[in-house]
């Protein structure tokens, strides 16, 4: 992939960076405005990006309720007055536990949303005999901002500039990839959603001028026969400047002969809770409208959001922190229960 200058380390402390694209999950950069996410992995030829929707789960409202465990409570809390630790920890897990419904009626697990693959191709200034002899990478890079909340993939190739760039919008609640080539007529690529299992691709039509749009969506398991499960909506469009669109179910949507582009993408569940925003029984509107509101040019609507959505990043990394720091005191503590009084140690 080439090599990058050595740079005083203290640079980028702001940054999670690296060289090349990502071979591992662990190495894909998170991104999410607390109800979306998507972890790009920056290949050259190939980008594969996995999409995110916190509500999406399989299984259904069931109930997990264990009447007897109040009984073995008593023994448990004598066990931790008593030192022997592994001893309650044993009992707590053979009787101070939910229980599972023996047939149906499970909350399910919860469930990868979809996977975003966009293909690229590149003009060639030379000719090639093999895929050995193809223009070689240089200058790449990518990088999660921590200040911006925004990702970037960079790299030069047949002495054209390419940059990807990625973020969840907060404000608009959608997910956006900026993608741009330093010479007009050098962006191509096509974008496919796809999802192992219940998942559909069909197109929507545009409206005049407006492309179309591609929509993935599907049913999850509920685990009870005759019960539907969580149903899910995925929508996604392309705005370019320059080049050739076109839209299909078998290919996705393809650009061709580009300079700038972006891909704008909405999810939404039918997953409803009182006291929430979650769309219910409306998702497929709610999906729409999501989409609708960006339009082109973008890019003041990406300048706006970036603060917003990184307050949120960041605030979300806090709260999980705490809870996971003090979760481990909460739970003996609930279990420390003075015998007299009835209240918490």
């Amino acid at each position: 992939m080439g090599t990058i200058p050595a740079i005083p380390a203290d640079v980028y402390n702001h940054q999670l960076y690296y060289t090349a694209p990502a071979t591992i999950w662990e190495e894909t950069l998170p991104l999410g405005n607390g109800r979306l996410g998507m972890m790009p992995d920056g290949g050259v030829d190939r980008e594969h990006i996995v999409l995110n929707e916190i509500s999406l789960w399989s299984g259904m409202e069931a109930d997990y309720g264990n009447p007897d465990a109040s009984r073995s409570l008593p023994a448990i809390q004598q066990l931790l007055f008593e030192g022997k630790n592994k001893e309650a920890q044993e009992l707590m897990y053979s009787s101070f536990v939910p229980k599972k419904p023996e047939s149906g009626g499970t909350y399910g697990n919860y469930q990868m949303l979809a996977d975003l693959n966009i293909d690229f191709s590149f003009p060639h200034r030379r000719k090639t005999t093999s895929e050995n002899d193809a223009a070689p990478v240089t200058d790449y890079r990518r990088w999660l901002d921590l200040r911006d909340a925004v990702a970037y993939t960079s790299f030069t190739k047949e002495g054209i500039d390419y940059q990807r760039e990625y973020f969840t919008s907060r404000d608009k609640d959608v997910m956006i990839i900026h993608l741009t080539a330093s010479r007009r007529r050098a962006l191509s690529f096509s974008a496919q959603l796809s999802r192992p299992k219940q998942g559909a691709v069909s197109m929507l039509p545009g409206i005049g001028k407006e492309e179309g749009t591609l929509l993935l969506e599907g049913t999850l398991d509920s685990g009870k026969p005759g019960r539907e499960g969580m149903k899910y909506r995925v929508a996604m469009r392309l705005i370019s400047k320059g080049g050739k669109q076109n839209i299909s179910a078998e290919r996705g949507i393809t650009l061709t002969q580009g300079r700038e582009a972006w891909l704008v993408l909405s999810a939404t569940t039918s997953y409803a809770a009182s006291g929430t925003d979650f769309s219910g029984n409306r998702y497929k509107e709610v999906c729409d409208s999501l989409r609708k509101m960006m339009y082109y040019p973008l890019t003041s609507a990406l300048l706006v959001s970036r603060s917003v959505s990184l307050q949120l990043w960041l605030l979300s990394i806090t709260i999980m922190v705490v809870i996971y720091l003090s979760a481990a005191p909460v739970r003996v503590a609930c279990l420390l229960i003075c015998k007299d009084c009835g209240q918490m140690e």
